[in-house]
This record gives structure tokens, sequence and C-alpha cells, in this order.
């Protein structure tokens, strides 16, 4: 989760920087209120992958979860990416630099959360590290 934040927040200032927003105040202030909706992806992802099951595999538990709340959150970051597109017309650096993090966050929030944390957490699932002993038939 950490590492997934402090990608999300990295991608989103380097891409802030190329799109030509200066890193000042007003887009330090949006990129703290927005980093939210990226750790509210995640942070679904991960709650879900760990209430499956303890018997399930790391990729039966991905796939659940995916189907459980994937859906959902894509849906979250296509609305608030579709609330956004009246902003662009406001001649306004604030509301331009809002929605350029706002776009940023959404992109690499939705692309780490249905993308790289479900193949890093199930990487990382201590039950597909723990190798499986055989019972050996003469043991007790």
């Amino acid at each position: 989760m950490s590492f997934s934040l402090i990608s999300i927040s990295m991608g989103v200032c380097g891409f802030l920087c190329l799109w030509g927003s200066d890193l000042d105040s007003v887009s330090m202030g949006c990129i703290i209120m927005a980093i939210g909706l990226a750790v509210d992806f995640s942070i679904h992802i991960c709650y879900r992958y760990h209430r499956c099951s303890e018997s399930m595999t790391a990729e039966a538990k991905v796939i659940e979860t995916l189907s459980i709340v994937g859906y959902p959150v894509l849906q979250a970051g296509g609305s608030t990416l579709w609330a956004m597109t009246t902003l662009p017309f406001i001649p306004a650096y604030l509301v331009r630099v809002f929605f350029q993090t706002v776009v940023l966050v959404n992109i690499f929030g939705l692309l780490h959360a249905l993308v790289w944390l479900p193949q890093f957490i199930s990487a990382l699932d201590p039950i597909e590290r723990i190798p499986r002993r055989i019972k050996h038939p003469h043991a007790e």
C-alpha cells in the first residue's frame, strides 16, 4: 500500500511538471487533497483481498477481489473523471491545476489499484511463499 501511494505521488508530480504546471503551493495543496482518491481505490482492493478465505490461492483471491470490487472502483474513477470534464474550460490557474491533479491521480490510482496492486499483493501472499510439506506415509 505504501509503495503504491509513493508511486502514485511521484507519477502525479512528474506528469504535472511535464503538463506545464509548477510545483507550487497550489499544486501541492491539490496533490494532498487528491491523493485521498488514490488511497481509496487501493485500500478497497487490499481490504477485499485480505478478507478472502485463507485457504484460497493467491490467483483465486485476485480473481475474487477484482470480480467483487474491481468494477465499483472503476466506476468511482470514471465518475470522478466525468465530473471533471467541465473544468478545462474555466480560465483560472487554481482550477486548471486541480483538474490536472485529479485526472492524473485518477489515472494512476486506477492503474495501481486494478493492475499493479493485485499482482504485487498476490506475489507477497504468505500462503504462496510457504512451501507445502508432503506428509511422509510412515510419519505419525
